[in-house]
């Protein structure tokens, strides 16, 4: 479905004239959708990983697939953030000149220049490993312990809060101004904006609760997995320096039990799974919900009719 979803809205802007020329924030939607199409693309690989907890491919495959799932999941994030800004000031400010076709590319240059230098490090840590008493192989994303903690709380922070600050507050702004212009403007005015106010309210709303129950629990779950370890090892320590001293103390049954381990690794796969129903929700969010959108494909069904009318397919 997603690869279904995002496909579409890739050759609706590439190839509806009327909604390419639209404006600035079509090249955004085009870049997410791109972004959301090779994120989606990369899920068979973790899925079945998943569900039968091994991975038959290569490490270079671990790599690639990894560091491509990251690159197109910070890209669309940024992506979110750019297209919340680019509304936000086209409905404040008169900045037609900065939101030029070229302006945009440029933009979304940068993105895609972050996103890949923020993958470099699965590009380093990613690899394959075998575990000796199942056979398994699993694609692990490994970074030393120092690093790893560092890099949980600062993906926790560009990944989540801020582009949760900005796409809340932008969307927000732009709900206060349409709200404002309802107030203030006359009768004809107000009737002219009530109905895209709604539609925006809407929109809004269904943007942000997406965003924050599909990449929230993802990242919550990367802070549980590394207090999980950190418990772990300081357990294995404090087990370790008993036994050297040979100092008698009562068990304590501080280690996770077999049901609390099943259920952490189930939590820990939806969260996973969260992260690609956005890329799986985006394409309807800003594609297909679109009226211009809707109308391009109206538009395509009927000539395609017509079409065949005129040089029936036999």
């Amino acid at each position: 479905f997603g690869v279904l979803g995002n496909s579409l809205v890739v050759y609706i802007i590439g190839y509806c004239h009327d909604v390419r020329r639209k404006s600035v924030a079509n090249y955004y939607i085009w870049n997410l959708s791109f972004a959301d199409l090779f994120f989606v693309m990369t899920l068979p690989f973790f899925c079945y990983t998943t569900l039968t907890g091994d991975w038959p491919f290569s490490g270079v495959v671990c790599k690639l697939a990894t560091a491509i799932r990251e690159t197109n999941k910070f890209t669309s994030v940024f992506t979110l953030m750019a297209l919340a800004a680019d509304r936000y000031l086209a409905s404040f400010y008169n900045m037609g000149h900065f939101r030029t076709v070229r302006v945009g590319k440029s933009i979304c240059a940068m993105v895609w220049f972050s996103a890949m230098l923020l993958s470099t490090p699965y590009w380093m840590f990613s690899n394959t490993r075998t575990t000796e008493l199942s056979r398994k192989t699993s694609c692990r994303f490994e970074p030393t312990a120092e690093f790893s903690e560092f890099w949980i709380y600062f993906q926790f922070t560009i990944g989540l809060i801020i582009p949760f600050g900005v796409i809340t507050s932008c969307y927000c702004g732009l709900i206060v101004r349409m709200r404002y212009i309802l107030k203030s403007g006359t009768q004809g005015r107000r009737n002219k904006f009530q109905k895209p106010s709604r539609r925006m309210t809407k929109t809004v709303l269904v943007v942000v609760v997406t965003f924050l129950v599909c990449q929230a629990p993802y990242y919550i779950m990367q802070i549980l997995n590394l207090r999980q370890t950190k418990r772990l090892a300081h357990l294995r320590t404090s087990d370790w320096s008993r036994n050297s001293t040979m100092t008698p103390e009562p068990q304590r049954s501080a280690s996770p039990s077999l049901d609390e381990i099943r259920v952490h690794l189930i939590l820990n796969a939806i969260s996973q799974m969260l992260v690609f129903v956005t890329s799986c929700c985006n394409p309807i969010i800003y594609g297909v919900l679109n009226e211009n959108y809707s109308k391009c494909i109206i538009i395509q069904n009927v000539q395609l009719k017509q079409l065949k009318k005129i040089a029936p397919i036999k």
